[in-house]
């Protein structure tokens, strides 16, 4: 479950005004909004990265998929994800699935665009959370991969909350999602 009541952020300016939210089943949701409209500043709030005004209530534990990789760069792949998910079989299985295993000693610097969002993908999928937040999950992916990130993402939200922020109204077809709609 998520409650935002009343959400106000402020910068220099204020990016989010009086926003509310209710949901209360699993399933998936995508965030559409203009450009710089604040929907990575609405997951950082929800995940508690920056003041907010207002009050965001979440039962459980949330796994945050940033619009940037941020993969620890003296780890390889492999020790990234199993920062999240420390039983190797389950770690070796999300990678599989990914197509991660092929560079899985691979540190970051030695990856591509795609290679690196895909690490960072199975590390916030392998994360056992409530709550998931995607931030442009698909961003770098060929189409290809993303179907599988689809795919993995539709069952999860059989008994997750997820929450994709996409500029393409085809995702929110192709994952069967509710939308929000930011400002």
């Amino acid at each position: 479950m998520i409650s935002i009541k009343n959400l106000r952020v402020k910068f220099k300016d204020t990016v989010i005004e009086n926003f509310n939210l209710e949901i209360e089943k699993n399933g998936i949701y995508c965030l559409f909004a203009p450009s710089g409209a604040g929907k990575t500043t609405l997951l950082n709030a929800v995940s508690k990265l920056i003041k907010f005004e207002g009050e965001i209530k979440i039962d459980g534990e949330i796994s945050y998929l940033f619009q940037e990789d941020r993969l620890l760069n003296w780890f390889s792949a492999r020790e990234n994800i199993m920062l999240v998910e420390p039983d190797e079989e389950k770690a070796e299985y999300y990678m599989t699935v990914f197509g991660v295993d092929e560079f899985a000693d691979k540190k970051p610097q030695e990856l591509s665009g795609g290679m690196k969002r895909r690490c960072a993908l199975v590390r916030a999928l392998a994360f056992k959370a409530d709550v998931y937040l995607l931030d442009e999950p698909f961003r770098g992916l060929d189409e290809q991969n993303a179907d599988l990130v689809r795919k993995e993402i539709i069952e999860l939200g059989k008994e997750k909350i997820v929450i994709v922020v996409t500029h393409d109204e085809l995702d929110l077809e192709k994952l069967n999602a509710q939308r929000i709609t930011l400002n």
